[in-house]
């Protein structure tokens, strides 16, 4: 029998490694990644950064992700805020939250955990119950 490991216990060890490191831990010229700048930049490769910077700080962008997602979703889904699939990849979440504050330049000045809240809101928006 495989060994197998929860996405759960993958997004809080990643989680926790994130927190254990200081904001700017690997991530030299990144503003704090509590900003969604910062996550920004974590998120994106930089091409100033050589490729284990860039590896540390995708892990540290991904396990902050996982973290607020893993955190959020039962109480987004109770609120009807957020449905979120149940075949979801850390990597399309990352994505996701890139693609949103790229094309929200505004929010870049918000908080990280409220901006992925948001790009995971417009993307899995729970539907509508039916009038009756």
């Amino acid at each position: 029998m495989k060994n197998r490991v929860s996405t759960c216990s993958v997004a809080g060890g990643l989680l926790l490694a994130s927190l254990l490191l200081p904001a700017s831990a690997g991530a030299q010229g990144c503003p704090d990644y509590i900003m969604a700048s910062g996550l920004l930049c974590l998120c994106e490769e930089q091409p100033q950064f050589g490729e284990a910077e860039n590896v540390l700080n995708k892990t540290l962008c991904i396990g902050f992700i996982a973290g607020v997602v893993e955190e959020g979703a039962g109480t987004w889904r109770a609120a009807r805020t957020v449905c979120l699939p149940n075949d979801l990849r850390l990597a399309q979440s990352r994505i996701l939250v890139i693609q949103y504050i790229r094309d929200y330049p505004d929010v870049r000045r918000g908080r990280s955990h409220r901006v992925i809240a948001a790009a995971m809101a417009e993307a899995y928006p729970c539907p509508r119950p039916a009038l009756r």
